[in-house]
């Protein structure tokens, strides 16, 4: 941020729906020309960047576009006081007790309505997914609901979570790695409730409660390498992502970094919609023809 400041770039730390706790956003040099979109998040304890339409991107490729003519070398003395550069986001993790945000509770009228108007049910989702209301009184998450992120055993390790109004920004916010108990973007969101070899990738939590049981989101289209070691060992890997192009041509990356894995590895296309706007009787045959 100090650097941004100095050089004049533009950056966001919130009010934007690409904005998540514990990253800078910029726009991205690679694939928006440095001009629109927030693709481009940089982790302020790691330093890794990630864009949500390129993928992973070091730091160093990162500014030798964004700040042309000042050596990598002198940036990093000037600018990387704290955690260094290339540090495993993992390390970062250092909570030993999950704290949960204040006024935290049951679902309760607001959110039931949200959850109602975008055809779930809030109770299901309460009991097979954990939902839960963050009121008034929440600081930076208030009136949002929350998502527990499981691991793979069903211990509750991290959240996320959603925003009412997409007014409220930013729409996800998701707790950062070092008050988390595991990094959440080394989890796949719903593994714990996948017991067959057949898994479905999806990009987000909504998308999984619309599927069910066997599906598990990256959430986002972004994935991490520890992402895809764990869809490695299941011996069929469907990846369904949106329909737009970015998110296309991160399923294809995604799929190629987990193909020489033992087993299959199929992409799924030619959605009308998107995975979390499908219905009940599409999610049926989908399930049906993917063998879930």
């Amino acid at each position: 941020m100090r650097l941004a400041r100095d050089y004049h770039l533009p950056y966001l730390e919130s009010g934007h729906h690409h904005c998540h706790q514990g990253w800078v956003q910029t726009h991205c040099p690679f694939c928006a020309g440095g001009v629109s979109g927030w693709h481009l998040g940089i982790h302020i304890e790691s330093g890794n960047g990630h864009c949500w339409r390129c993928g992973p991107l070091s730091i160093s490729k990162i500014l030798r576009v964004l700040v042309p003519g000042v050596g990598i070398g002198e940036i990093f003395r000037a600018y990387a006081t704290r955690v260094g550069p290339g540090v495993d986001k993992q390390a970062a993790v250092s909570a030993t007790e999950l704290l949960q945000p204040n006024d935290v509770g049951p679902l309760i009228g607001l959110h039931k309505d949200y959850l109602i108007r975008r055809r779930f049910d809030p109770e299901a989702l309460a009991h097979d997914w954990g939902l839960r209301a963050v009121g008034p009184f929440g600081g930076d998450w208030a009136w949002r609901l929350l998502i527990p992120i499981y691991d793979q055993m069903g211990a509750e390790v991290s959240y996320t979570s959603r925003a009412l109004s997409d007014a409220r920004g930013p729409r996800y916010l998701t707790l950062s790695n070092e008050k988390s108990l595991k990094d959440p973007r080394s989890l796949l969101y719903g593994e714990q409730h996948v017991q067959e070899n057949v898994i479905l990738v999806v990009e987000g939590p909504s998308d999984v409660w619309r599927i069910g049981r066997g599906a598990v989101a990256t959430l986002g289209t972004s994935w991490t390498k520890e992402q895809a070691e764990k869809l490695r060992k299941y011996k069929t890997r469907l990846i369904m992502f949106d329909n737009e192009r970015p998110a296309q041509k991160l399923a294809r990356k995604l799929a190629a970094a987990v193909a020489s894995a033992p087993g299959t590895t199929e992409i799924i296309t030619g959605l009308v919609t998107d995975p979390g706007d499908l219905t009940p009787s599409e999610v049926a045959e989908l399930r049906m023809e993917l063998g879930l």
